[in-house]
């Protein structure tokens, strides 16, 4: 085979032979002369004679000329940018905050909801005290500018919030203090809430069957922001968090949960420790099924074991000769 000879790319080439794709020097001057797509010159090293007895391939580029339609679709979408039907009050002119609640006015509308409805949940449930004396429901205004002032608080240091809010000149921040009445942050701190007490998520215990053997066990969130119910325990991994005692089996899989948010009791009763009260709340869910619940000594003691019986619940746990009431 002579290798100065050139032909067409011909089906028939033996499988030996080596194939060239090659541009001619015309092919380049008219690709650059012309906006049109040229078809390349195909060149190989076989013989021009069996030219006439093989099939030819043509190998071109696909090109849109003038005058001839594409498949492509054209975008008829809406004009990029805001949507003025739902943003009709947004302009250049527009607050950083009027962006914002855009997106979250929903959000703080139930937070709103869910706040001012616990209030009244626990005022309805003090039998002290004239209700006549209440503060008006929290508008939302007030819970705009109480999570402003949670933010702003990130950029201040200060020994306690009440700092924050004091009109004492050694503590005085105008931009808190100007804002909200100090009564008026620890009220909405202290009823802040996020969902109906009455219609508690119960997923877990929904969803799941648990089996004969369950644990309780105390677990530390790791949490290092601002709550009046951050615990700190120097002997943890974890030393600041945020408590839970939890109900779960042998798989980690926790049936029920319930949050410690301070100095509380929960069905504690003159006869009963909070630790007592605790205990009662997590297993609420499988009372009178015979189940066996495992804890360690911090939740031990005889009058707990005695009420877990009469709710047809087995316990056993490691014990403390020392502890109150242990014989």
């Amino acid at each position: 085979m002579e290798p100065h000879k050139r032909a067409k790319y011909s089906k028939s080439l033996d499988p030996d032979e080596i194939e060239e794709v090659l541009m001619d020097e015309e092919c380049d001057e008219e690709l650059e002369d012309s906006d049109e797509v040229v078809e390349p010159c195909v060149q190989s090293s076989s013989s021009s004679e069996d030219e006439d007895d093989a099939e030819e391939t043509e190998v071109a580029f696909q090109a849109t000329r003038a005058g001839v339609s594409s498949n492509f679709l054209n975008f008829t979408g809406p004009p990029n940018g805001i949507k003025r039907s739902a943003a009709s009050n947004i302009n250049a002119e527009s607050s950083p905050f009027s962006i914002v609640i855009l997106f979250f006015r929903q959000v703080f509308q139930i937070i709103l909801t869910e706040t001012n409805r616990y209030f009244h949940q626990y005022t309805s449930s003090r039998t002290i005290g004239s209700t006549s004396a209440q503060p008006p429901d929290i508008t939302i205004e007030k819970m705009y500018t109480f999570f402003g002032l949670i933010i702003q608080m990130e950029h201040d240091q200060h020994h306690n919030l009440k700092d924050y809010l004091s009109r004492e000149e050694q503590y005085c921040t105008p931009c808190y203090s100007n804002v909200m009445a100090c009564y008026h942050f620890f009220h909405i701190l202290r009823f802040l809430h996020f969902e109906n007490n009455d219609t508690q998520n119960n997923k877990f215990c929904e969803l799941y069957n648990p089996k004969e053997h369950l644990a309780v066990h105390e677990v530390i969130v790791l949490y290092k922001g601002k709550v009046v119910f951050q615990h700190y325990i120097p002997k943890k991994h974890k030393r600041f968090g945020i408590k839970i005692y939890k109900l779960c089996n042998s798989l980690d899989y926790t049936y029920d949960m319930s949050m410690y948010l301070g100095k509380q009791r929960h069905h504690a009763t003159a006869k009963t420790t909070a630790t007592h009260g605790t205990v009662l709340q997590v297993i609420r869910r499988v009372e009178g099924m015979d189940h066996k619940i495992f804890m360690d000594n911090y939740f031990i003691l005889p009058a707990l074991f005695d009420d877990l019986l009469q709710r047809k619940i087995n316990a056993c746990g490691t014990v403390c000769h020392d502890r109150h009431e242990m014989p």
